[in-house]
């Protein structure tokens, strides 16, 4: 008798465990891995965080929450009192809009480099919880990208540059000619966090004027990438005595 009692209270915890675990469910959950703004028009730069759910209605309790580096920015509760409205908190009360953030989407606005990390959806009742998690990269695309020559009575130089851009960037100059004696690299962070990054190589060998230069600038853990290739034909090549 007590083995049959212990079997029914299994089999309804098993079951009861079964129920809750299939009425909330993240259906859809879509984080951009890059968003890459748009210097001259602001209002290409919104983005849409995506957490669509599934839960059965007779559950109490509902919540989504939205988390950036394990801070809570949103949160949104049907019933509760409190959170009946969709509310933002510090500091994306200017970057989330609230009016159109709904049914799991959350609108971004006003973005800048300080919204790149971790964001994370949760979906939660008395009963029941789930969560999905993903990372976001900002990238403010450079002002500037130049390979230029200089060519003066003792060395020749190759330097390549990139101004003005988010996160910094991995520089990479690569050129033919094996004689190389100097390599310099210089980096810098101004106060709006925006990066100056520059690599130059030296070489007294003047058969340096017939090598093939080229300079690449990469984003880590990220598909950003541009290539430059020197150009003879370009004006690109400066003369100093």
């Amino acid at each position: 008798m007590i083995n049959k009692q212990k079997l029914v209270l299994f089999f309804f915890v098993f079951i009861n465990f079964i129920v809750h675990s299939i009425s909330l469910k993240i259906t859809k959950f879509h984080v951009p891995s890059t968003v890459i703004l748009d210097k001259k028009n602001s209002e290409l730069n919104n983005v849409n965080l995506t957490c669509n759910y599934r839960y059965i209605r007779i559950e109490r309790g509902f919540a989504l929450k939205w988390y950036f580096n394990h801070r809570l920015i949103y949160i949104w509760s049907p019933k509760s009192g409190d959170f009946d409205i969709p509310r933002a908190f510090h500091p994306f009360t200017d970057h989330i809009n609230v009016n159109r953030s709904i049914n799991g989407v959350l609108e971004l606005r006003n973005i800048t480099q300080d919204l790149s990390g971790h964001y994370q959806c949760i979906v939660m009742t008395y009963e029941a919880f789930e969560s999905k998690q993903a990372h976001l990269q900002v990238i403010i695309p450079e002002d500037d990208f130049i390979l230029e020559r200089i060519i003066s009575p003792r060395f020749v130089e190759y330097r390549c540059a990139v101004n003005n851009i988010y996160p910094n960037p991995i520089l990479s100059l690569r050129w033919s000619s094996p004689v190389i004696f100097s390599v310099t690299k210089y980096g810098l962070q101004g106060e709006n966090g925006l990066f100056d990054v520059s690599e130059s190589i030296y070489t007294s060998n003047r058969n340096a004027l017939e090598a093939n230069v080229s300079c690449e600038i990469q984003i880590l853990n990220t598909n950003y990438s541009k290539i430059l290739v020197f150009d003879e034909m370009e004006s690109n090549t400066i003369e100093v005595s």
